[in-house]
């Protein structure tokens, strides 16, 4: 059975390895749906939004983005590497 991770970021606290240890700490799986939550006091960069979509989303699904939102099919729990 599919669920949704909620993530939740605050203020400056928005980076990638905060998303993972949420991602982990909720017991995520492949396929779930990954909702990631920007404080609405602040707003996602593209740039932001293009890095956790690159490292967590599936790319043959739908990704839904807003200056503080992005929601997609989670691609793997631990996330893509870069080399």
């Amino acid at each position: 059975m599919d669920y949704i991770c909620d993530v939740n970021l605050f203020g400056r606290d928005d980076s990638s390895e905060q998303v993972l240890k949420q991602i982990n700490g909720l017991e995520c799986k492949r396929n779930n749906i990954l909702s990631i939550r920007l404080d609405l006091a602040v707003s996602m960069s593209s740039d932001k939004i293009d890095l956790f979509a690159g490292q967590f989303c599936r790319f043959d699904r739908q990704i839904l983005t807003t200056k503080s939102t992005l929601s997609c099919v989670l691609y793997s729990p631990s996330g893509r590497e870069y080399y």
